[in-house]
C-alpha cells in the first residue's frame, strides 16, 4: 500500500511474525524473531519526496513469557509483559526524513481495525531518531502496555506505516 502524506511517499508493510503463504502475518503466530516480507519501495513524491519502507522482524504477544531487553526498551520487572513489535524503517528516497515515525495498525477478522499504536524510530543506542538520512534505515519499536488493549491483539494482523516530514 502506498499513500502520500505531507510530501512523503509512505509504504506500509503488512506483517508480523509467523509468515503464511500470502505474506501476511498474524500476531498470534509470533514466537521467534524472523524477517518480515517487506513492501516494495514507493516512488518519490513530486521529485523530492522520500520513499519509506517498513518491515517487522518479530512480535511478542501481551503477557508473553520471554523477557525483552533491546536498545530503547526493557520489559518491566513486575507488570504483565506488553505486546511488542520490533522492526525497521528504511528511507529509500533522495531526501532526509525529519521526525520519522511509525504507526502500527492491528486488524482483526475481515480487516476491521482493532487498535492502533504509535511507535518509536530509534538509534542503535535506543534514543529517538530525529532525522533518517537517504539510503539509511533504523529500528522501530512499538509497545502496547495497556491491559485493556494488549490482550485483544492476539490473532490480529499488524501493519506498520512509516511517515515523517
Amino acid at each position: 500500500m502506498v499513500a502520500l502524506v505531507t510530501g512523503i511517499a509512505v509504504v506500509t508493510s503488512t506483517a508480523a511474525t509467523g509468515c503464511t503463504s500470502s505474506g501476511e502475518r498474524s500476531a498470534s503466530e509470533a514466537t521467534a524473531p524472523t524477517t518480515a516480507v517487506g513492501a516494495a519501495p514507493a516512488s518519490a513524491a513530486e521529485g523530492d519526496g522520500a520513499s519509506l519502507t517498513t518491515s517487522i522482524y518479530w512480535t511478542r504477544p501481551y503477557g508473553g513469557p520471554d523477557k525483552i531487553s533491546v536498545d530503547g526498551y526493557t520489559d518491566p520487572e513486575n507488570a504483565p509483559m506488553p505486546y511488542v513489535v520490533f522492526g525497521s524503517i528504511a528511507n529509500n528516497g533522495p531526501v532526509a526524513v525529519v521526525q520519522p515515525s511509525v504507526t502500527a495498525t492491528f486488524t482483526g477478522a475481515g480487516g476491521t481495525v482493532v487498535a492502533t499504536s504509535v511507535g518509536r524510530v530509534v538509534t542503535p543506542e535506543g534514543a529517538t531518531l530525529d532525522i533518517l538520512p537517504p539510503g539509511t534505515s533504523a529500528d522501530v519499536l512499538v509497545v502496547v502496555a495497556d491491559p485493556a488493549v494488549g490482550p485483544t491483539l492476539s490473532g490480529a494482523t499488524v501493519v506498520l506505516t512509516g511517515a515523517g516530514r
